[in-house]
């Protein structure tokens, strides 16, 4: 099982229109969806906007699915928090797309038993 954990549902779109046998359950408060994507086991949510929500969720999604690896997407930049500006950052910033890239990525993530 692979988590996936982003902010907003408006950061999901493209996931959530190619999951597969798609289920839902709220645990603690959030919204779980769980199905399959490209034949990996997958659960989703959104954890709401900054840090203390996406550590929240981050645990959720940890206990609830016990997943082999959680993703942390979305459009939010680091470079823009004052906290991440003593970090080197590659120029320009990579960047992924959604359709092309993030399919490919979660095709890659898929764990043999």
């Amino acid at each position: 099982m692979i988590a996936l954990l982003a902010a907003v549902p408006e950061e999901t779109v493209l996931i959530r229109e190619l999951l597969e046998d798609p289920g839902r359950e709220s645990v603690n408060g959030l919204a779980m969806l769980t199905g399959r994507v490209y034949g990996q086991d997958v659960c989703l949510t959104h954890g709401g906007i900054g840090k203390a929500a996406a550590a929240a969720a981050a645990i959720t999604l940890l206990q609830y699915c016990q997943p082999a690896a959680l993703l942390l997407f979305g459009c939010g930049e680091p470079t823009r928090n004052p906290a991440w500006r003593s970090v080197t950052w590659p120029s320009p910033m990579p960047r992924f797309s959604a359709t092309r890239e993030l399919p490919q990525l979660m095709a890659s993530l898929i764990l043999r038993p």
